[in-house]
This record gives structure tokens, sequence and C-alpha cells, in this order.
């Protein structure tokens, strides 16, 4: 049986459990700095783990973009598609070496290039070839990544692991041509789930092969929740971009896509509530009327003081947020450091509007890598205040 999207989520408390036993640019947002809390999660290990993961999953998000893009944003969503196996590419020559990332780069872009085609075209036969070229890549790139691992990696069990997010991927856009907008998005949810498992899984590959040059723990309880802090806030901002996008826009699958974005927020809170229990229940309000407030943004449109109202509603929902993080924390995190990076991520997500909006899509693109990055690095902050707070629970070794 599959599992759900939340069941593959490596973040809420099963995951926790097993590791404990063309609108005007905003004006710029200043914040307190304050020093960062004195846990360290960032070892070598735990980064070539969270790196992946990120490429991996922001690859499958791309797929879902680019799929419901058209015009020159169709054009440079692909563009972003293949720089994003660039990057993946370039992440493995750093480690196997050029002509190995080469050989990964040609499979993934054969695979690439036939969802593309799918777009165009979901006929039974084209749909078929489709799964076809899938299983071929998915084998292909398993017994490569084996063979370069020295047989770390097991050729069939990774082809398995990467045949369940590429198919995915291919429903999402048959039932995104289809217009069945739910089901594209339920498939959105689990290729974004398994792509960043591939990650994790080659990840883990690399750190096992060479553990002079990757030091750290392979896998260890902090790692896991830096991981699941990641996953959880880096789904968080590409599909905040991507309602935000369809809302201004009055897209058809608007709704579905929030629904996605909702499903993420609770398992966000699943997981808070798996660390803090009922009192992370205060994490809540202002968490989701930061979505909201985004949404209204989105669609405030060329309305000034709607615009301005939606701004303010993220800034208070961001220093709600910060203060009850303080004090579920025990002040290992300032409140002024979470609402600093919530109204700096909550910045980019508006200029990336802007930018798509205005038909700057390579500068939009831009803009989403940066804050997709700031997902990750508040997940690393959050990461070390918890650990901080409970080491004896997250050990760094």
């Amino acid at each position: 049986m599959r599992r759900t999207a939340a069941g593959r989520l490596v973040a809420a408390a099963g995951i926790v459990a097993l590791t404990a036993c063309t609108a005007p640019a905003d004006p710029p947002v200043e914040v307190a700095q304050t020093p960062p809390a004195t846990a360290v999660v960032s070892t070598a290990a735990s980064d070539v783990r969270v790196t992946l993961e990120a490429l991996f999953g922001l690859h499958a998000y791309q797929v879902t973009a680019a799929t419901g893009a058209s015009g020159r944003a169709g054009t440079r969503s692909y563009g972003a598609l293949e720089r994003t196996t660039g990057e993946l590419a370039d992440a493995l020559a750093e480690v196997y070496g050029a002509d190995a990332a080469d050989r990964f780069a040609d499979h993934w872009s054969d695979y690439v290039t036939v969802l593309r085609g799918l777009r165009a075209d979901t006929s039974a036969n084209r749909v078929g070839r489709a799964r076809r070229v899938v299983e071929q890549t998915a084998t292909e790139l398993g017994e490569h990544l084996s063979t370069i691992s020295d047989g770390i990696l097991d050729a069939g069990g990774l082809s398995a692991l990467l045949q369940e997010p590429m198919t995915d991927l291919v429903a999402h856009v048959e039932a995104a041509v289809a217009r069945d907008h739910p089901r594209a998005w339920t498939h959105a949810r689990e290729a974004y789930a398994g792509m960043i498992t591939v990650g994790r899984t080659v990840a883990a590959g690399i750190v096992e092969q060479f553990p002079d040059r990757y030091p750290g723990a392979r896998a260890s309880a902090s790692a896991e929740l830096r991981s699941a802090l990641a996953q959880l806030l880096g789904e968080h901002t590409l599909l905040s971009a991507t309602v935000m996008r369809k809302g201004a826009r009055g897209a058809r699958d608007f709704q579905s896509a929030a629904d996605a974005l909702n499903g993420n927020t609770d398992d966000l809170l699943t997981a808070f509530d798996s660390l803090y229990g009922q009192a992370a229940s205060a994490l809540e309000g202002p968490w989701r009327d930061r979505i909201a407030a985004l949404a209204d943004f989105a669609a405030a449109g060329d309305r000034r003081p709607a615009r301005r109202a939606a701004r303010q509603a993220m800034d208070q929902a961001a220093d709600d947020f910060g203060a009850h993080v303080d004090e579920l924390s025990e002040s290992t995190v300032s409140a002024a450091e979470i609402t600093g990076a919530l109204q700096r991520h909550d910045a980019g997500l508006r200029r990336h509007l802007q930018q798509h909006l205005g038909a700057a899509f390579d500068e939009a693109q831009t803009s989403l890598r940066a804050v997709y990055a700031t997902g990750a690095d508040l997940a690393t902050t959050l990461s070390e205040a918890i650990i901080a707070q409970r080491p004896d629970e997250f050990p760094t070794d």
C-alpha cells in the first residue's frame, strides 16, 4: 500500500518520536540581528544531505510549476528546471567527477523531456510511453548510482525509490491537463516527498563512502530534525509562491493548490505538536494568519491600501509567531531572530509575485530560489534552538 503524503513527509510526530526513541517593490525589511543558538546542527554530512534533499525536492516542484505555465512563463519555467538538473549534476560532480555527473544529467534530462512532451499530449499511448521511460530511466539511474558508489547504494532499491516520485510527476501532468486538479496536487505533494527521500538516500551513500570528506553522523536525531523542518518549510515556501501566483491570476486550480498548502500547514503544526505538545497550539493562529495575509496581498492587485494592510498583517503574524517560539524554546532562540527570518521570507515571496506578474520571469525564478533557501535557513535556526533546549533528546553526534 502506498503511503499518504502526510505519512511520507519526514517531519510529523512519527519521525520526531523515532529520532527521540506589476506592483511596486516592498521596502527593505530591517530587523534586529541576534546571535544564533549555541547548538550546531550543520556538519559536512548533514549539509550534503540537506542540499541534495532540497535540490531533488525543488525539481519536483518545478515540474508542477512548468506544467501549469504557458507562453514565456512556461519557457522560463522549463529553463529553471534545466538549471536544477545542472545543479544536481554539479553536486554529484563534486563527489564523483564530471563524467559520472554528465551521465546522470543525460538520463535525468531524457525523463524531463518526456514530461514536457506529455503536457501537449496525454493520450493513453503517450502516457504509457512516459511510464516506460520513467521505469527505464529509474533503472539506469539506480544502476549508475550504485556503480559509482561502489555498491553502497543498492541498484534495485534506489531504482524503485526513484520510480515512485517520477511516476507521481507523470500522474500530476496527466491530471493537470485533464483539469482534475485535486488529484494533480495530491500527486505533486507525493512527488515532492518522494524526491526528498531520493536526495536523502543518495546523500547517505555519499557520506558512507567518503566519511573523511563528509564528517558527522550520517543519521542522528539532530540531523533528522533539521531535515524534517527543512522539508516542511521548503514545501511551505514553494506552495505559498504557487498559491500567490494562482490567486493573483484567478487560476482554475487555485483552490486545489491552496488545499495542498493547508495540508503542508497541518503537517508542520503536527511536527510542532510532537515537539511541544499542547503548548504548540499557540503557533497555529499566527502561522495561518501569515498565509491568509499572503493570499490577501496576491488578491490586492494594484490597490495600494490593500497591499499595505496585507504587509502589516504579515508582519504582525511574524511578530506573534516569533514571540511564541521564543517562549516555547525558553529563549534558546529570540523572538527577534524568528520574526526577522519570517519577514525576510515573506518579503521574498512578495518580490517573487511582483516580478512574475510583471513578466520578469527569470528574475522571479531567481527570487524564488532565494526565498526557498531562507526556508532552509529558518529550519536550521529552529533546529539549533530545539537541540540547545533538549540536548539529551537530540544529540549532535
